[in-house]
């Protein structure tokens, strides 16, 4: 099968958030199995890199371009493309000037267009970001016609993937599709780099053996970091040496959390790594007893979840989004409600001081990661729903 994968941001551009990785993961697999994938993206300043089973071609175009240079340099390099495709697949909205090509187009949905104003209205009742975010995200909305773009392009796309059952039905309301013509693909994740320790000790924490929480994702205000860390402020107020924290990423934040951290005291409790490449995110993962996630952002299924799980770690995270879908509540971890430091603090302490329990929820968390979440699963259900499409059999 010949694949037209579209993205405007690609992992190559040093972007690495959830929907890139989700991305090259998911083209390196179906590359894997035999199929012919070119992916087209922005410029690249740097050497493309060197993939055996995908052609990358990158268009003199911005990075994450969504406007009339974009349209114009993908509809040219579209015309000129042979052998012709069998079928595209659109990374976010990326292929919305193709929209009424011969070709199937088949769409994947991290999130709608309304994420960042239901992030913004959750920050706000928070107290954590600025009350006027959520007005500038709404003239945003209404300034800029991407929302009609977006709508256009999933209307006429043959199928639509969405990472979670929730953006499943956030997708169908906000665009008003089928929710039959909506399938629903988690996160890939590739088990055999991230996977539990060799040797997993669990024991109660003590001044000896403290218990290793690790957080990671973009340090922005969104993420909610800075409530992992108050919780950890608490944790040390009643059980001092007894809790250490690694924060794996870097952002805007960074700043302000170290200060927030020295503020409280417990900096030498806190590791902030910066980023890491792959392996060392997954070394980072075997090292740790419990992976949180305190996002007050409306995710679709983050990335880091799926790879805690394939990592044998319990997982806390916020009830947003579609955490529910990634986290299975008293199976492979905790939902707790988002802002909440009282709640975290308290499902943390809950589950540091059960070791059984967290035995039981890293060999659901694994069992469940090999089962739904593996690169090869995930790519042979993309492999299938594509060769439908292919064959006008959807």
């Amino acid at each position: 099968m010949r694949i037209l994968a579209i993205s405007t941001v690609i992992l190559q551009h040093g972007i690495r958030g959830g929907m890139e990785h989700y991305f090259d993961r998911l083209i390196r697999g179906l590359g894997s199995l035999g199929h012919s994938v070119d992916l087209v993206t922005t410029r690249l300043d740097e050497n493309p890199p060197n993939k055996s089973d995908i052609r990358f071609h990158f268009l003199q175009a911005a990075t994450d371009s969504k406007g009339w240079d974009w349209r114009q340099k993908l509809r040219k390099f579209y015309a000129r493309l042979l052998p012709t495709p069998d079928v595209i697949l659109s990374n976010s909205f990326a292929a919305y000037p193709l929209v009424g090509a011969p070709i199937p187009v088949v769409t994947i949905v991290h999130g709608t267009g309304l994420v960042n104003l239901v992030s913004s209205l959750r920050l706000a009742a928070a107290r954590q970001g600025s009350s006027v975010a959520p007005v500038l995200d709404i003239l945003r909305l209404l300034r800029r016609p991407s929302f009609l773009c977006q709508k256009k392009l999933l209307r006429r796309s043959a199928r639509i993937i969405t990472v979670s059952s929730e953006t499943k039905n956030a997708t169908r309301k906000t665009y008003n599709v089928p929710p039959e013509k909506i399938e629903v693909v988690p996160p890939p994740v590739d088990t055999g780099v991230f996977h539990p320790a060799a040797e997993v000790c669990f024991a109660a924490p003590s001044n000896a053996n403290p218990f290793k929480i690790i957080s990671v994702g973009t340090l922005s205000r969104q993420k909610g970091f800075e409530f992992v860390l108050e919780a950890l402020a608490r944790l040390h107020r009643r059980h001092p040496t007894c809790f250490q924290l690694k924060l794996v990423g870097h952002g805007p934040e960074e700043k302000r959390l170290r200060i927030q951290a020295r503020s409280s005291s417990i900096d030498p409790f806190v590791t902030f790594t910066g980023e890491l490449g792959e392996c060392e995110v997954a070394e980072a993962y075997r090292g740790s007893d419990l992976f949180v996630l305190p996002t007050l952002r409306e995710e679709g299924f983050p990335v880091v979840i799926a790879e805690a799980l394939a990592s044998g770690i319990p997982v806390v995270a916020t009830r947003v989004g579609g955490n529910p879908s990634a986290v299975r509540d008293a199976l492979d971890g905790y939902l707790v409600n988002a802002g909440s430091t009282v709640d975290l603090a308290e499902t943390i302490e809950r589950l540091a001081w059960d070791p059984a329990l967290r035995r039981q929820m890293s060999r659901s968390a694994r069992a469940r990661a090999l089962a739904d979440l593996d690169i090869v699963c995930v790519s042979r259900k993309t492999e299938r729903l594509l060769e439908a499409v292919a064959r006008d059999d959807y």
